[in-house]
């Protein structure tokens, strides 16, 4: 139906629409400080040819093929009318999405440091193997907090337990950005004018766009588990 068009379009236009149009707007903006680090135009028409001509078919004929499987598939028997969530479970849902990302964020805490050092000198990440292991420890410390979260809204009788597993797990991506932020403005070197503030927009969008991401991969992760 109707849902399942806003799920399809949804996933093939919303967050990568709001991805190439931050990357335009900065690139527009890099262009007008006259550095030669903007991207050709051309370049982007091809990025937008792969975006709109390739990715979102493909998202299109993936959602198809997989809507398809799902009706052919056994589906649980349910009871036509929904039962009433209770008041103490609702007030303790945003709870659970502020508090679910504590742990996953706390294991990633120091690579994600290293990382930020890493970029803002300059020099090159070999810490692949390291960053390997601790992206292990944190799929499976999102999948327990998932389970955990999961079963703690069920027993206090709230039915909505997919949000909860996908919102409790997606806020790491809110720790990370603010901390990004913080990283910011750690090593303060005045205000920032002319291409210093373009710099740092460039860094905010693109930390934004990476915290964005690894909120939905995490939010995935603990609504599959």
């Amino acid at each position: 139906g109707s849902s399942r068009k806003l799920v399809t379009f949804g996933s093939a236009f919303l967050f990568p629409g709001i991805c190439f149009s931050i990357f335009f707007a900065l690139n527009l903006a890099v262009s007008f400080t006259g550095s030669s680090s903007a991207v050709p135009f051309r370049t982007l028409l091809l990025l937008l040819f792969f975006w709109v001509g390739i990715s979102a078919p493909l998202v299109v004929l993936g959602s198809v093929v997989g809507f398809r499987q799902l009706s052919k598939g056994k589906s649980a028997r349910t009871n036509h009318i929904a039962s009433d969530i209770p008041a103490e479970s609702q007030r303790l849902v945003p709870l659970l999405y502020v508090t679910g990302g504590i742990v996953p964020f706390g294991c990633i805490f120091a690579e994600i440091v290293f990382t930020l050092d890493d970029f803002n000198k300059g020099h090159l990440f070999f810490l692949y193997g390291t960053a390997f292991i601790l992206f292990a420890i944190l799929i499976i410390t999102t999948a327990e907090i998932s389970v955990i979260i999961t079963y703690v809204g069920l027993c206090k009788g709230n039915w909505k337990w997919s949000w909860q597993a996908f919102g409790s797990n997606s806020s790491i991506g809110l720790y990370v950005f603010v901390y990004g932020i913080y990283y910011l403005f750690k090593t303060p070197d005045g205000a920032p004018e002319g291409a210093a503030l373009i710099a740092w927009l460039v860094y905010i969008s693109y930390m934004g766009i990476a915290c964005g991401a690894f909120a939905l991969m995490c939010g995935c992760i603990g609504f599959y588990t």
